[in-house]
């Protein structure tokens, strides 16, 4: 009896002794991973409307990244504003000042976490989180469902396959399946297409036009040349697929809704009501803000181009059209008010409006980008391109074949396969080659004249292996001794060691947290193989060194790209015994005694690196630099002879580098040599065929690049452009391919010069230190006004000086194409 009243008694009180949070809801924990090949290791998962939610987001990549949730269909609306952030863009976290951002974790160095707490949405749907740092969030992305319902996170659905995976190279899938039945032209199909929503709509047209058109927002979302669509997946059932585009998209809408009702800053709301067809062709019928909308898209007379036409039976507003593309295309119209980028259509002009898309006429362009096909079957992700002295062009594929292409016939040759993410080529003669790849050094032969090689014989495999994935080899390439130079990358620390690795393990410095490193010889290290078989140590200090070349004088150069200890990517002179300031390399320096090199304090490390030659501003001129090679076709391609060219593997542009000798070192400065026109992303290996054409290998490879090799040609017209950019002693003389316009190069105004630096330091890339604008106090003009003389306030060394020309007129009148050089500035001028 006892023992039941002091149970009821204990009952009485215990609601005084409650712990505040007895009784409320935990928050739902979310763990979200950063993982290799730009992805998150979660793709959807789902909350209640209303709840409290944690985000842990742990960086596990060995790149930087952040976490941004936006609103409903808005991720790509935030990815182009934060694209669009310019020089506050570091600053920012790469997170754009908008109302579709709703909750964001700041930029993540490799091994960083971050949490965040918010209360979910009331409304339910789907709400995107994604990385917003360039390059990545067109494929790095996921999914928030706000439902009462359960969802299975390793679902993914449609919504968060890969959107923008560049398909504009001659396609290598097959055609699609022979159906039961004829075609009729025009051809719509209802279909999931990669780069649109669910709803899309593709429609083949005559001479090999089609175009996909989106339901879901109302909007025309690209348009291709070629075959209509490989339907081979998409039809196999029980798969997440897409329909393939079979040709070269030429248009690509990049703002979801050309048209504006009202405003022409307000995206509006669009409510789509089928189509019907007319001769053939769909007519689609909707609303955009309540205004009703019919459309109907044609081909051009000549097939290569779209006509938009809209209808707007009871409009009451002003419509704009915005230009929703890059520069590929053109847009006509036969009326309507012209302002910057859209197009303003009066009441009067609204009852019936016609748009026309066609691709850029590239007659007059200085250098013009063709698509080289690639065999069916083909994953054309390129390692490596050489030429032979016929003009035919050897290529190595990173899932192990090597091809020879002859340009005469179009026509690729297997020569070799079965090799291991070979990344480097040296053509001995046409049956005889030497290819770095994962394992080894490789002479491949051809002994029996069958165009295939019969032998794969060792040249050396005196390097070490882990095992783990970062470690890519690069070369050879020959010196004037007969030597092979070859570079070595070092090891992520998000990857493995094996059990069984190739060479001394080391145990000082190994796997460091967050940076990458050194476990076996020599990764991070430029080597010189003998023509005796020696593998000679010659410098050391690198991270990851995707291209090495000599220039016509003997200078070596390599390239390196952005991460820990590298602030931003470089350009070195590679001399030997010269350490570059990666330390992961530094324990296999034969005389190294000083423990972990990563435990030295940064002044001692960076008081023992050579400084980088060049430069190249992270998010302004490159992301992650590739192959240079040096034009020495005498002027087969253009006015740049003698000058640097550089890949870039996050974006669709060639750099171009101009060097110079200051107190005995290198330096110079680094401008956009060509920006889209054609070229695709993934610019990973470059060289010059003997006609004097520039051809350019790409590759994805879990980056966001693309695939496929394009050839680029000098058209004989003179571009105007920046050719040198040359330090004085109080500041710099810039000489242009032509004339210019006068009374624009005399205006010193118009010349708007900053400064900034890079800091040394292992954490991942760097932000932009003691930005400055720099005043220019003088200019002077030559008599051919080819040549302008900048003095400004002050130079100083170890600065980048940042030049902005936007101002700037040709003769014609015209700008200039590329309004932007950096210049690294090392030494002044004794």
């Amino acid at each position: 009896m006892l023992y039941k009243y002091f149970t009821i008694l204990l009952l009485l009180v215990s609601p005084f002794f409650r712990d505040e949070s007895y009784g409320k809801t935990e928050p739902k924990e979310v763990v979200i991973r950063a993982i290799e090949g730009l992805q998150f290791d979660i793709k959807k998962f789902s909350v209640r409307p209303g709840s409290e939610v944690r985000i842990r987001f742990i960086n596990t990549d060995d790149m930087s990244h952040n976490l941004v949730i936006t609103s409903p269909g808005a991720r790509e609306e935030v990815v182009t504003a934060a694209l669009n952030l310019g020089d506050n863009a570091m600053k920012m976290n790469f997170i754009p000042a908008s109302s579709k951002v709703l909750w964001s974790v700041p930029v993540l160095s490799p091994g960083d976490t971050s949490v965040i707490n918010f209360v979910a949405p009331q409304k339910p749907g789907v709400y995107p989180y994604v990385c917003t740092y360039p390059g990545h969030g067109y494929l790095m992305f996921g999914e928030m469902h706000v439902t009462d319902q359960e969802i299975s996170p390793a679902a993914a659905t449609v919504a968060v396959k890969k959107e923008t995976k560049d398909p504009g190279h001659e396609s290598h899938h097959t055609k699609s399946p022979e159906r039961p039945f004829n075609d009729t032209i025009p051809y719509v199909s209802r279909v999931f297409i990669e780069g649109a929503g669910p709803a899309a709509i593709a429609v083949h047209l005559a001479n090999g036009l089609s175009y996909c058109w989106d339901a879901g927002n109302c909007q025309l979302r690209f348009a291709w040349h070629g075959e209509f669509l490989d339907y081979t997946e998409f039809w196999k059932g029980h798969k997440d697929a897409y329909v393939k585009v079979l040709g070269d998209i030429f248009y690509r809408n990049e703002t979801k809704s050309s048209l504006r009702i009202g405003s022409p800053d307000k995206m509006p709301v669009s409510k789509f009501k089928g189509y019907q067809l007319v001769n053939r062709y769909p007519e689609f019928h909707y609303f955009l803000d309540g205004t009703e909308v019919f459309e109907t898209l044609h081909p051009t007379e000549n097939g290569e181009g779209i006509v938009r036409t809209f209808r707007f039976p009871n409009n009451s507003k002003d419509i704009w059209f915005d230009f929703d593309s890059k520069d590929e295309v053109v847009f006509t119209t036969p009326g309507g008010k012209v302002l910057k980028d859209k197009v303003k259509l009066s009441l009067d002009k609204t009852r019936k409006f016609t748009m026309v898309i066609t691709k850029k006429d590239t007659s007059e362009l200085a250098y013009r980008v063709e698509n080289i096909p690639t065999p069916p079957g083909l994953t054309p992700e390129t390692g490596a391109i050489a030429f032979l002295p016929d003009g035919r062009l050897v290529a190595c594929f990173l899932r192990g074949e090597v091809m020879i292409y002859t340009p005469k016939t179009r026509k690729w040759k297997l020569f070799a396969n079965g090799l291991h993410e070979p990344l480097g080529i040296m053509v001995v003669n046409p049956s005889e080659f030497i290819v770095m790849h994962r394992p080894e050094l490789t002479r491949i032969k051809d002994t029996n004249g069958d165009g295939q090689a019969d032998i794969y014989e060792t040249v050396s495999d005196e390097f070490g292996i882990s095992g783990n994935y970062h470690e890519y080899n690069y070369g050879p390439l020959k010196d004037a001794e007969g030597n092979m130079v070859l570079a070595f990358n070092t090891a992520s620390p998000r990857g493995w060691v094996m059990k069984e690795s190739r060479g001394t393990v080391d145990a000082v410095g190994t796997n460091p947290p967050g940076q990458m490193f050194s476990p076996v010889p020599y990764r991070g290290w430029i080597m010189k193989l003998t023509p005796k078989g020696q593998l000679l140590p010659y410098a050391s200090g690198l991270r990851s060194p995707n291209g090495l070349v000599y220039d016509p004088k003997g200078n070596l150069f390599a390239t390196d790209n952005q991460g820990d200890w590298v602030g931003t990517s470089p350009l070195y002179h590679i001399k030997k015994d010269h350490f570059y300031g990666h330390p992961a390399s530094l324990v296999w320096r034969k005389d190294w005694n000083k423990g972990d090199p990563f435990s030295l304090p940064v002044p001692a490390l960076d008081s023992i690196r050579t400084k980088a030659s060049v430069l190249f501003p992270h998010n302004i001129m490159a992301n992650s630099i590739t192959q240079p090679v040096f034009d020495i076709s005498n002027g087969k391609f253009g006015p740049f002879a003698g000058q640097l060219f550089v890949g870039d593997m996050n974006q669709s542009r060639i750099l171009r580098v101009m060097l110079e000798e200051v107190n005995g070192d290198l330096q110079g400065a680094c401008i956009p040599f060509i920006d889209s026109n054609g070229l695709r992303k993934g610019n990973n290996r470059l060289a010059f065929s003997p006609d004097g054409s520039l051809w350019v290998g790409q590759a994805e490879h879990a980056w966001a690049g693309a695939t496929g090799i394009q050839k680029i040609a000098f058209t004989g017209r003179q571009p105007a452009d920046i050719q040198t950019m040359s330090l004085t002693k109080d500041g710099f003389d810039i000489t242009f391919t032509q004339p210019m316009d006068e009374a624009s190069l005399s205006n010193p105004e118009n010349y708007q010069f900053k400064h900034y630096y890079y800091e040394y330091h292992k954490k991942y890339g760097s932000d932009q230190f003691d930005i400055q604008s720099i005043p220019v106090v003088n200019v002077k003009v030559s008599p051919d006004k080819k040549k302008v003389s900048l003095r400004l306030k002050s130079l100083k060394p170890g600065y980048i000086y940042e030049l902005k020309l936007d101002r700037l007129l040709a003769g014609n009148g015209k700008p200039l194409p590329n309004k932007i050089i950096c210049y690294t500035l090392n030494q002044l001028r004794k």
